[in-house]
């Protein structure tokens, strides 16, 4: 049994979130009853209308995809200011997949699709401590001292604008005795994260004095850009891992 909101999520139609909202604005129905309570719970077979679009409840075969992002679109569906969306590059079938977290309108890179939305929130929520790692060029003022410091600083977690960071791992790009802290230039990092917050990257290191001016996610969870084709969806094949630890996080979400 799931609940309405996981059961809407699972077949990829929206978040939970939305599904919420779509309950409370009265375009949930489940076998024909229109649903007002949010632990109404759904069978395997149940049909499930939403939006006035029908759906037969059988959890889907969670599949995976990687697509490298470019620069310049956002990663959504639509757009009211009128920018390129992600989607606008993808063809039939793969317009109905889910992304798996986002990444902003000037990151390049790695991003993730699936066709079940449970496995997107296991993905990308914070506390499912999935690694993600990005090459950095970052402008600024950088001393072998201070890339010491931001490593140290990074690595125990820190606090920005009243949000909390959990450990990053930050490694220069060359070799960090030939930093010279006399003007500013441009450097090369290696950035990991477990978290995916949003903007963390951009925003740990402009607290640190260092303005992003390119950012490529290069791997995210077990897959890299190694993985995919530069111009086109690649199919990803789940890890055995990876899904025993969905399989854990459904059974206690």
């Amino acid at each position: 049994m799931y609940r309405i909101n996981k059961a809407i999520s699972r077949l990829g139609i929206c978040t939970r979130k939305q599904a919420d909202k779509l309950i409370l604005d009265k375009q949930v129905y489940l076998n024909g009853h229109l649903i007002e309570d949010f632990s109404t719970e759904v069978s395997i077979g149940d049909t499930i209308i939403v939006s006035k679009k029908h759906y037969k409840f059988i959890p889907p075969k969670t599949e995976l995809f990687g697509f490298y992002k470019p620069k310049g679109c956002i990663t959504s569906r639509f757009d009211p200011n009128g920018r390129p969306t992600i989607y606008d590059a993808l063809k039939g079938k793969y317009k109905n997949l889910i992304t798996i977290g986002r990444l902003d309108f000037n990151t390049e890179g790695l991003i993730l699709f699936t066709n079940d939305g449970e496995f997107a929130r296991f993905m990308e929520i914070p506390s499912s401590k999935i690694e993600r790692i990005y090459h950095v060029r970052a402008f600024g003022f950088l001393s072998q001292k201070k890339m010491i410091d931001i490593s140290d600083k990074a690595f125990h977690g820190i606090t920005i604008d009243n949000i909390n960071y959990d450990k990053v791992i930050l490694k220069y790009d060359g070799n960090p005795s030939f930093i010279n802290d006399d003007k500013k230039k441009n450097h090369k990092l290696t950035i990991k994260i477990f978290e995916g917050k949003n903007r963390e990257v951009r925003k740990i290191l402009s607290h640190f004095g260092l303005e992003v001016n390119r950012l490529i996610r290069h791997r995210f969870s077990e897959y890299s850009l190694n993985d995919i084709h530069p111009t086109q969806m690649t199919k990803l094949t789940i890890k055995p891992s990876l899904m025993q630890k969905f399989n854990l996080y459904n059974t206690k979400h």
